[in-house]
């Protein structure tokens, strides 16, 4: 790799999640790099890192702030490495269940909006609603050119409504619980 005269070439610790920061933005690198310092060689356009003179991650750089930028190879890497692992983002996992939100996503972007909170909210609504109603109403809204978060809860309900399914409840009782059906009773005798 040769490297153009405005290149910066800087050391860098990747950290044990395979992860490292520059300008105020995290970047993915291969697991097998985890917890160690490599050379990060950044130009204009993009952020390359370095082990030697071997090229083992690249990426296109971000201007902006308090972005992720991850190779989903490395995620999937690290993933392998790492026992019980998980998608480490509740993007990346709403992207990969409903591809058709990342436009929602970077419109959000685009507007300057919160994007931690608007995904904290879909992933909400995928927990309440499942994932094909809110699939079917992100079509729905993309095709009218909406992309508002109380306008998605609003037609899961209704598309829940539809279907005439309960909303889905968390209980799990314990193997402790003797008695699981509850006898209804009188309440006359609460009133003395």
């Amino acid at each position: 790799m040769t490297m153009p005269d405005e290149s910066q070439v800087v050391p860098v610790a990747i950290d044990v999640r395979a992860r490292f920061q520059f300008d105020g933005n995290v970047y993915s690198a291969p697991a097998q790099y985890a917890a160690t310092t490599q050379q990060l060689v950044i130009d204009q356009d993009r952020v390359a890192l370095m082990v030697g003179i071997e090229l083992v991650a690249e990426h296109p750089r971000c201007w902006g702030r308090k972005q992720c930028i991850e190779n989903p190879a490395h995620v999937s890497k690290r993933l392998e490495h790492k026992a019980g692992g998980r998608e480490p983002h509740t993007r990346t996992r709403l992207i990969a269940q409903i591809p058709e939100i990342s436009a929602m996503f970077e419109h959000w972007v685009e507007q300057g909006e919160s994007l931690h909170a608007r995904v904290r909210q879909c992933s909400m609504l995928v927990q309440d609603f499942g994932v094909a109603i809110v699939s079917e109403c992100v079509t729905q809204m993309r095709s009218r050119s909406v992309f508002d978060n109380q306008t998605l809860a609003l037609l899961c309900q209704q598309a829940q409504r539809k279907q005439r399914q309960p909303k889905s409840t968390r209980l799990t009782l314990g193997a402790h619980v003797q008695e699981r059906d509850v006898t209804p009773h009188g309440l006359e005798s609460y009133d003395e």
